[in-house]
């Protein structure tokens, strides 16, 4: 899949961001930090299978047709096409079409805009939403959505054995009872000297079995600050033997 519209093609409001995505191996393009937060989520989400964004309304004739009816101006430029952020699609084989935008960016001529999409998404019998910041995570959810999605792409590009992964987690297993009121960070350091590991593998790789949901934390609190302490994870790890690499990255 290749977006409509890619990163630098036209200047949007706030940083543009390119994400590679844990699905698709592709490079996802954002035109704003807004745009890009949801993203991390979904490319985690287990029942997602995949994410397409700057997703184009190609039937040109249906967008206009519906602009006609409905009395709206369609954008002026020859074989002009719109475009939904976001083109979702899950394991059930539901899609769904996400729009994005911030409240304080409504405007009539946008809410025409997005009355021809809504028209249009709901003649080719797929859902179709606006999401705005209401809707959204709180801004500390979203920053551990992208560091989780970050050290599981880059752990994923480490080499790290099988054996390097099991021997980790069931060194994690065994000492964690003892080292509840330590930090993140501080345990993590713990267990890379025990096994005479890497500096920061094995932050990394905890972070990692967050994001597939292997270990359990409230996300609305930041993962590495002192306040969050070991006993806020729950480890639910019944077989650490069985968690491979490959695991990791399905």
């Amino acid at each position: 899949y290749i977006p409509w519209i890619k990163v630098g093609e036209f200047s949007g409001k706030g940083q543009s961001v390119r994400v590679l995505g844990l699905k698709s191996s592709r490079e996802h393009h954002f035109h704003s930090g807004f745009e890009a937060g949801l993203f991390y989520i979904l490319d985690l989400d287990d029942e997602v299978e995949d994410v397409r964004e700057q997703y184009p309304l190609l039937d040109i004739d249906l967008a206009r047709s519906i602009s006609e009816k409905a009395g709206i101006n369609y954008p002026r430029e020859e074989n002009h096409v719109l475009t939904s952020d976001y083109n979702i699609t899950f394991k059930t084989g539901d899609e769904l079409i996400l729009t994005m935008k911030h409240l304080a960016d409504f405007n009539p001529r946008q809410l025409e805009l997005f009355e021809i999409e809504r028209q249009y998404w709901l003649q080719k019998g797929i859902n179709w939403k606006i999401v705005t910041e209401r809707e959204m995570p709180n801004r500390q959810c979203l920053l551990n959505f992208k560091d989780i999605h970050h050290a599981l792409r880059g752990f994923l590009l480490d080499d790290h054995s099988d054996e390097l992964i099991q021997r980790t987690i069931n060194h994690i297993m065994e000492i964690q009872i003892n080292y509840l009121e330590f930090s993140l960070p501080k345990f993590s350091q713990v267990v890379d000297n025990n096994l005479n590991i890497t500096k920061g593998t094995t932050l990394r790789l905890i972070k990692s079995l967050v994001a597939k949901g292997i270990i359990k934390t409230n996300m609305n609190v930041p993962l590495t600050r002192g306040s969050k302490l070991i006993k806020d994870f729950k480890f639910n790890i019944s077989d650490a033997g069985v968690i491979r690499k490959s695991d990791l990255a399905a």
